[in-house]
């Protein structure tokens, strides 16, 4: 059920639907992305290694470009990648939206914009 890719060295390494482990791979199997590093980690029950990515990859396995190195959300919003390429969302911050954060909305907190005794 898991996609499959050819590593460097003559191996592979694979890729499970969600909620799907391979419980079986270890460092020895090049399970992260080339450019990641492989950590074991022992006495887990389940994944018995950790990939460890550079600021430019996220995944479990790196495996996925992090669209927030580029710092794509503006007026100090906070960015966080969704994992797939070219995905991300910015969290911004009051008074500010639009998928970048690049527009100005005129609201904040201290406009009393809710009504009813909401905040």
């Amino acid at each position: 059920n898991g996609t499959c890719f050819p590593t460097s060295n003559s191996s592979y390494y694979c890729i499970c639907p969600n909620g799907l482990l391979d419980t079986l791979m270890s460092c020895s199997d090049s399970p992260c992305h080339y450019l990641s590093t492989c950590q074991q980690i022992s006495n887990t029950n389940s994944i018995n290694y950790k990939c460890i990515c550079p600021d430019y990859l996220t995944g479990d396995r790196c495996q996925y470009t992090n669209n927030c190195q580029k710092k794509p959300c503006y007026n100090q919003g906070s960015c966080i990648s969704l994992g797939s390429q070219n995905n991300f969302m910015c969290l911004c911050q009051p008074g500010y939206g639009h998928y970048d954060c690049s527009i100005y909305l005129g609201l904040s907190c201290n406009s009393n914009v809710c009504l009813n005794g909401g905040k």
